[in-house]
């Protein structure tokens, strides 16, 4: 008989140490770390529903390292640009701020309703990783949990969050 292919969260509960580590290699900050392994399984997640990966971990791994090269990148260009005209950057602020103000309200009505949808600990956890931007150890400190548990509810509120999207 043959064996059932493994799920993505599984794939990542599997590797999840030592992708971490190797991710370690291309960012400075740990948090980087968390956040680019969290990307990265939403991602991933992504592509395995709309079709079929031959070489999952290889392919998250990779996904994991583009990720972490953009933010790497990302965090080097953000220390070196600066902004010459502001005046230009305010007059077109402006102009877009109500249009961006209504876009970002929808947004947030339908980031709101999907959180709703969360079982209240894992809403709890997913807010205070990804809104108020607490690492997994403050997080699991907070609440008196262990640190696994923090990344189970997190990738349980990813899984639940895109599965939403999906549907709409």
């Amino acid at each position: 008989m043959a064996e059932k292919p493994k799920n993505v969260a599984s794939i990542f509960g599997d590797v999840e140490a030592s992708l971490s580590r190797f991710l370690l290699r291309f960012l400075d900050r740990p948090e980087d770390v968390q956040d680019v392994m969290q990307e990265a399984y939403l991602r991933v997640h992504e592509a395995s529903a709309s079709s079929k990966i031959h070489a999952p971990v290889a392919f998250l791994y990779k996904t994991a390292k583009n990720l972490a090269l953009n933010e790497q990148a990302r965090h080097h260009n953000s220390k070196t640009s600066t902004v010459n005209n502001f005046d230009e950057l305010s007059a077109t602020f402006t102009e877009q701020s109500a249009e961006l103000e209504a876009a970002v309200a929808e947004e947030l009505s339908q980031a709101m309703a999907a959180l709703e949808q969360l079982s209240p600990r894992v809403r709890q956890v997913y807010i205070l990783r990804k809104v108020h931007g607490l690492s997994q150890k403050e997080t699991a400190e907070y609440l008196g949990i262990s640190q696994s548990t923090v990344e189970k509810h997190v990738a349980k509120g990813l899984s639940t969050l895109l599965r939403l999207r999906h549907d709409d």
